[in-house]
């Protein structure tokens, strides 16, 4: 699922996808527009993606993170979110579990 959040324009971008090959996983993307970072936005569409994941069954989701974006790293990590490793494309993967 995609979703897009918009106030006159768009806010954020959210991908969500479900694990079909194991149904209590899902991965997470988060893009936010430059002007609403800094202001909560991306804990609060954290916190309804997670909610979204749960009432679909989802315990484990895991969300990739670029090496230089500690803002957004910070974000999950405030949500639950555990440091799990980097890869050498220079993205550092997280994973929430209920």
């Amino acid at each position: 699922m995609l979703a897009c959040l918009w106030v006159e324009k768009t806010i954020a971008h959210v991908r969500i996808d479900k694990d079909i090959n194991q149904v209590d996983s899902g991965e997470i993307g988060i893009c936010l527009a430059k002007e609403w970072r800094g202001k909560g936005v991306g804990q609060v569409v954290l916190s309804a993606a997670n909610q979204y994941f749960a009432n679909m069954g989802v315990t484990k989701i895991s969300a990739e993170v670029y090496k230089n974006n500690s803002a957004s790293s910070n974000v999950f990590v405030e949500a639950g979110y555990v440091y799990l490793s980097a890869d050498s494309d220079g993205f550092m993967r997280y994973l929430w579990q209920a």
